[in-house]
This record gives C-alpha cells, sequence and structure tokens, in this order.
C-alpha cells in the first residue's frame, strides 16, 4: 500500500521550485538520494519543464489553477516503501480560496481522507504580518482628530490580506477536520532559507533557526503546532531548493556554474543544523513516514 502525503502552501509559498529540484534528485544519480522515482507520471511535460527552468536558474513558469495539472509523483523509499506525492495546486489559489470562499473541490476532500502527512510550504518575503492592537488604537485615534483624511481612502479590507498564520492555521483545522489519521505528520517547510542566513539584523542577538524563525515571525502557528500534540505531530525545516537568489547576477552566475546542480540545494533543521545528506530534499518527506 502507498502511503499518500501532501504538498500544501498558499501562493508563492515555494512549492514549485520544491518540486522542480525533487524530480531533479530522483531522476538525476549526482546525489545519494533516499527516494528514487517508482514509476515515471503519465505525462512529465510540466514537471520536466519546471526542472529546465530551476537547471538553468530561471524563475519559474506562472502557475494558476487553469493552467497547472494535479501533479502526482510516485516515489520508493530505499526499503522499498511506496509512496504518493500528491501536488494538487501548485500555484496555491485553491488553497486561498479554502480560506477566502470556506470551500474545496470533492477531489481535495477525498485526498484529505487518504492522507498519511503533509508537507506545508511558508516563503519568508510572503509572510502578511497581523496588525498589533496598539498600533491599531493609534490609527483609530488619528481618525478621530483627522477624519477627513488617511485611511477612508484605502481599498477596502479583503479576506485574502489576512495575516498569514491565521490563513495557515485554518487550512491545517480544514484538513484535521476531514483526515482519518491522528497525530498527522507535518512538516513545515520555510522556503529561500538563504535569504534568511544571508540577512543580517541587528535588533536580533543571534541569527534565525528555523524554529526561532516561525516563533517570532509566525507566532500563531507556532503555537498551534506546540499545543495541538495530539492531532499533529509537526517538525520544522528550511530549504533553499534554489540554492541561492537567482534575482542577484553574483549569486545566479556562481548556482550556474556549479557541475552538479543538486549540489546546491541545502537543508537545515529546526535548531539550523545542516543534515547529514544536506543536498537531499527527501528529509522532510522521510520524516512524515516515521
Amino acid at each position: 500500500m502507498s502511503e499518500r502525503l501532501l504538498l500544501m502552501g498558499l501562493p508563492a509559498s515555494g512549492k514549485t521550485t520544491f518540486l522542480a529540484a525533487l524530480w531533479h534528485v530522483v531522476e538525476s544519480t549526482e546525489v545519494e538520494s533516499s527516494l528514487r522515482a517508482a514509476m515515471l507520471p503519465a505525462d512529465t511535460t510540466y514537471l520536466n519543464s519546471i526542472r529546465e527552468a530551476w537547471l538553468s536558474c530561471s524563475k519559474m513558469p506562472r502557475t494558476t489553477q487553469s493552467t497547472t495539472p494535479h501533479v502526482t509523483m510516485e516515489l520508493e523509499t530505499n526499503d522499498d516503501r511506496l509512496l504518493t506525492l500528491d501536488v494538487p495546486d501548485l500555484s496555491g489559489e485553491s488553497y486561498r480560496s479554502q480560506w477566502t470562499d470556506r470551500k474545496c473541490t470533492v477531489d481535495y476532500a477525498k485526498l484529505c481522507d487518504e492522507l498519511s502527512g503533509v508537507i506545508m510550504f511558508i516563503h519568508p518575503h510572503k509572510v502578511i504580518e497581523p496588525q498589533e492592537i496598539m498600533a491599531s488604537n493609534l490609527v483609530l485615534a488619528g481618525q478621530e482628530e483627522e477624519p477627513d483624511s488617511g485611511p477612508q481612502d484605502s481599498p477596502p479590507w479583503e479576506s485574502k490580506h489576512s495575516p498569514t498564520a491565521v490563513q495557515i492555521v485554518e487550512l491545517l483545522q480544514f484538513l484535521l477536520v476531514r483526515t482519518q489519521k491522528y497525530p498527522l505528520p507535518t512538516s513545515v517547510i520555510i522556503s529561500a532559507w538563504d535569504l534568511i542566513e544571508q540577512r543580517t539584523d541587528p535588533t536580533l542577538a543571534t541569527k534565525d533557526t528555523p524554529a526561532s524563525w516561525l516563533k517570532r515571525r509566525l507566532p500563531l502557528l507556532d503555537q498551534f503546532l506546540l499545543a495541538n500534540p495530539e492531532i499533529l505531530r509537526s517538525q520544522i525545516y528550511g530549504i533553499s531548493a534554489q540554492g541561492g537568489d537567482i534575482t542577484n547576477k553574483e549569486q545566479r552566475e556562481a548556482l550556474q556554474a556549479q557541475f552538479d546542480a543538486s549540489k546546491r540545494i541545502r537543508i537545515v533543521d529546526s535548531a539550523g543544523r545542516a543534515l547529514q545528506k544536506v543536498h537531499d530534499l527527501a528529509a522532510p518527506i522521510h520524516w512524515l513516514l516515521l
């Protein structure tokens, strides 16, 4: 029987880059991987196209609900366990619509019924911060003093602009209503981890780890994971699937010069320590099967 894993995340959270890099790792022999392709998909056109973009350090093709296929990858572990990695929506729009419109497809609901584990992606540059009460009170006070200026000219609030942590926690709760597996193993991936490692923040005494970053930037999600061990079993990773910032000319050229493209990949654990197989994207997948 095959284990079924779900790859999920809001728009632009790093799912496509991860999938492209994973497809390359399991298809090539550049690094020792604990996963291999058990069966080729019927149509590899889309996987090969994003893999080529990843290899050339080009911008990933724009994904939408209408143009991106439901990707399924059949994988096999070194101990011959079979698993199916399901990616129903790389664009992330269907996940956002679960939050904004409170609905999902019948196919997605059925998929949730069969889950063995979840991989949730978060991009550090796509986080919508919550508005603090103190700051909101200052705005309200300002409105009272100057009723003819300011906020009334702003566009109306939309639910898609809700804080990222609120949306993700709700997505997980939707999923937990459907799944029959408790506690549900959940790998939380902080994507583009190189952007965090390279950042210098004078307000921080020490550099962020994936765990400390999640606690600092998404405290609601961090507390939700810690407070519900009976329904969620979680692990946090920092992953740079591309290896660097492809919008930076020097970094892009250095990545393109790497002979074995798989060695651009870097994975660290929740404490920021490089994993033994630092280039193998299988680590968060294998943890789900423990």
